[in-house]
Formats: C-alpha cells, structure tokens, sequence
C-alpha cells in the first residue's frame, strides 16, 4: 500500500521534503487533510474475436477486469488472496466471452435481436445466484451479502442454478 501526499508545503515554507513529510503524516493522524491511498490492481485484459450476430462481420472486442487488493475486499471475513481475485475476474471474463456482440452498424441502424439476454437479474454478491436472494435456498453467507446485477447471457455462463429463478427475479 503506497501513500500519496501533496507536498506543497515543502515549497511554500521552504522545508526539507522529509520534514515536510513528517508534518503531513502528523496532521493526516491528526484528520487535517485527507490522505489517498492507492491499493494494487489486480488485472486480467481479455480478448475475443466473434462475428456480428447481426450482420456477420467480425468483430474484435478487448476488456480489462480488474479489483485491488484492500483491507475491504473480503471473502469469509479475510482478505481476499491476489489468486482468489484472480478466479473471480477469470469467472467475469468468462461470462464476457459469452455475451453476443453487434457491430455498430447494426446497433444504430437496429439490427439488433430483441431478446431478454439484456436483461439484468439481482442476485447474490456472494453466491451469484437470484435463489439465494430471493430466500428460496440462501448460502452460508447470505445474511452478510449484499447484491449484484447480472445479466442473464452471464447468468447462463456461470451455470450456478436453473433459469426458472431469473423469471420471478
């Protein structure tokens, strides 16, 4: 964990920068100005190349997925591992690599299937699953989660539960 502070003090008062450091780590203790903490990233850029699925031309599509690793990022009530985020953005990317894909002809000029894949379903943020949130067969953590929005294209690539649940979602 790195720790940006602004050391404009040092060119005001003319100090040396480590005493001028010193004196913003004392007032940021103190709570006089507000300190910026920057976390780790850690990333996964995923590529696919698919065809149109309206007009049939092929496409080339790029994403980065990406968390930190800070003390708020939890699972089971420890800090999440850089291996478990890892999975985690590997499980998104697969979900990703699923979704269909229109050219932007296509979305302007609406050649693009109507269908309920755009649809976005609330589910667990522990689980990923709407059973789960909607009190039908909840998870161990489900009185900790909170929720999330899928969509149903990434819904289906995860296979957690029966799609019969997303319909009463």
């Amino acid at each position: 964990m790195k720790t940006k502070l602004n050391a404009e003090l040092a060119k005001h008062a003319r100090l040396p920068e480590s005493v001028c450091k010193r004196l913003l780590y004392a007032r940021a203790k103190m709570g006089w100005i507000n300190v910026k903490e920057e976390y780790e990233t850690v990333s996964l850029r995923a590529e696919k190349n698919v065809k149109c699925k309206g007009c049939g031309k092929r496409l080339k599509r790029s994403k980065t997925f990406s968390q930190t690793l800070n003390p708020f990022n939890k699972k089971d009530g420890r800090l999440k591992t850089r291996q478990e985020i890892y999975e985690e953005l590997s499980k998104e990317s697969t979900a990703w690599h699923l979704v269909k894909e229109y050219c932007k002809e296509c979305k302007t000029n609406g050649n693009v299937e109507k269908n309920v894949s755009s649809k976005t379903i609330t589910v667990c943020d522990k689980c990923l699953q709407a059973s789960c949130w909607q009190g039908i067969f909840m998870c161990d953590k489900a009185d900790i989660a909170g929720t999330v929005e899928k969509t149903i294209d990434e819904l289906k690539a995860l296979n957690l539960e029966n799609p019969c649940y997303w319909e009463s979602a």
